[in-house]
């Protein structure tokens, strides 16, 4: 510890040359420790909720594309069970009235 020329000022020089007037060690250095604490919490979280989002992506993308074939492959069976000539059509009450 040294003192400054002015009477009744303290000041501590800390390992890094700065000097505090109350006496405590510098907090210059805790600051950047939490600092990087805090970035590393808040990109580790950032990249986890980016997978998270892919994954979900994908997944939702796989059902989808999944349940359009099925239905496509129902439509088809569908058409294929209709009957094709003009003959065979069903005629429905509310066609018929006309």
């Amino acid at each position: 510890m040294t003192r400054d020329a002015r009477p009744g000022v303290a000041h501590e020089v800390w390992m890094n040359g700065v000097k505090t007037k109350s006496g405590f060690p510098a907090r210059r250095p805790v600051r950047q420790i939490r600092h990087r604490v805090v970035g590393l919490v808040v990109f580790v979280l950032a990249v986890n909720g980016a997978l998270e989002t892919w994954i979900s992506y994908r997944g939702i993308k796989s059902t989808l594309t999944d349940r359009c074939r099925k239905s496509e492959a129902t439509e088809r069976r569908i058409e294929q069970s209709m009957p094709t000539s003009a003959a065979d059509r069903w005629v429905t009450r509310a066609s018929s009235t006309r």
